[in-house]
């Protein structure tokens, strides 16, 4: 009789086995891309939260600088104010900071918080073109033609200046444009004029804060082309602005008063002399005040003629003014860089560094224009510069970065505040969230090492 073995098992439950081992395996495959999915979506809309809060919080500095700058008490003068800070400043669980400049510090790695004074910078649209272009033309990184197309893009004719450009220079571009020959509505608009590159426009400075960072100096590693000397190349953007302009009332609301036409208005510049400067002295000062084309020259005047010291002018200048309208473009000398100094006219590098050295020094003293006839020195460059220069700002961006929960969803806008009539307004405002991170490396750092905090 044949016998016959039983079918083995073993290699049937060992199949088996494979199969379930094989179902396991893709469910945890699942289950782990689902996780990871989910995972990926709550972060991701932990920084949608984040990124809401960090606007949100942008959206409450801008409030909060509006009531800074109508506390101020010194017409056009921002001091630095202890109950107000410009680093870091928390807002429920987000927090932001100002970016400024520190145009006394030639090359910082690191930010410097505060507001930056727009008359700091020069106006494009300043009321003399020929000598915004003369201006211009002095910055060793741009070239004298495309100076002149600044030149001929914001005059109002169609004739073409030396090396310039109107609309023969534009009707080749694809497409063909007309150059504008009106006023500059912001100082991007200069990608529009004829040879603008970016080098000559942004230098090195790609995420535009003023500040040498790691990128902008590893020459051709990362963006943008720099050469890696340590130094940063600023460009264009960094020196020049549209919205600088002058006010025409004080601090109370009024008037001031128009040195170019006194008139029946003299005596009450007297009782208001006589409050700053004492009895009778007002009256003198008062009847010696005669037309003069800027307010350094008038101080030149009254030096002269009534032994008018700095300090004293700086007591009164706020009341007056050269024009009943208000002046576009005249450059803050207590607040522009070595830069836009040397820009003004008869000027070199050596008058800039006597000028920004003398402020330095002399902090405490900066309270009229008349201070740059000790720091210049030189009749016929303090004439030159007289109808250019102010002591005061009316006009001030906040380039302000913001991060929400947990140090996350940055957002960045530049916002532009006018304090020229009260109450304070906002003249301009963009996102800039795509130029990049501007606070530095330090505060990346801290933040990457969990030494920065989140806000309690």
């Amino acid at each position: 009789m044949q016998i016959t073995s039983p079918t083995p098992r073993r290699s049937t439950h060992a199949a088996a086995l494979a199969v379930v081992l094989w179902i396991v395996f893709g469910l945890v495959s699942v289950a782990l891309y689902f996780g990871h999915g989910m995972s990926m979506q709550i972060k991701s809309a932990a920084n949608i939260h984040s990124g809401a809060q960090a606007e949100q919080a942008i959206d409450g500095a801008a409030r909060y600088i509006k009531l800074y700058l109508d506390s101020l008490e010194n017409e056009g003068v921002v001091p630095a104010d202890e109950n107000y800070r410009w680093d870091r400043v928390t807002i429920g669980e987000a927090s932001f900071w100002a970016v400024g400049r520190d145009n006394d510090n030639q090359n910082p790695t690191e930010p410097f918080f505060d507001l930056i004074d727009e008359s700091s910078k020069i106006n494009l649209n300043m009321d003399d073109t020929d000598a915004l272009v003369a201006m211009l033309s002095k910055f060793t990184f741009l070239t004298p033609d495309f100076a002149a197309a600044i030149g001929d893009w914001v005059d109002e004719d169609q004739e073409v200046r030396e090396s310039g450009a109107e609309s023969d220079a534009y009707s080749g571009v694809a497409p063909p444009y007309s150059p504008k020959n009106g006023a500059f509505e912001s100082v991007e608009e200069l990608r529009l004029v004829v040879g603008a590159t970016d080098e000559m426009l942004i230098g090195e400075d790609l995420n535009r804060n003023g500040i040498l960072d790691p990128n902008e100096d590893d020459g051709d590693l990362t963006p943008p082309a720099d050469n890696a000397d340590g130094v940063l190349n600023k460009g264009l953007f960094e020196f020049v602005t549209v919205f600088s302009k002058t006010s025409t009332v004080q601090t109370n609301g009024e008037a001031k008063f128009n040195i170019a036409n006194l008139g029946s208005t003299r005596q009450d510049l007297a009782d208001a002399l006589e409050e700053r400067v004492g009895s009778g002295r007002g009256t003198q000062i008062a009847n010696a005040i005669g037309n003069a084309p800027s307010l350094l020259q008038l101080f030149l005047n009254l030096e002269r003629s009534q032994n008018v010291t700095i300090e004293e002018f700086g007591l009164f200048d706020d009341l007056l003014t050269t024009s009943t309208n208000a002046q576009t473009g005249l450059i803050n000398i207590n607040k522009a860089s070595r830069e836009v100094i040397a820009c003004l006219p008869e000027l070199d590098p050596g008058d800039a560094d006597a000028i920004v050295g003398y402020r330095q020094g002399n902090q405490g003293n900066l309270t009229s224009v008349a201070w740059v006839t000790e720091a210049l020195n030189d009749d016929d460059k303090i004439a030159a510069i007289a109808p250019f220069i102010t002591d005061k700002g009316h006009q001030f961006t906040a380039d302000l970065s913001a991060l929400g929960k947990n140090l996350r969803g940055y957002r960045r806008s530049r916002i532009v505040f006018d304090i020229s009539e009260d109450p304070p307004k906002i003249l301009y405002r963009r996102d800039k969230t795509r130029e990049g991170w501007a606070l530095g490396t330090e505060i990346r750092r801290e933040i990457a090492q969990q030494k920065l905090t989140p806000p309690q």
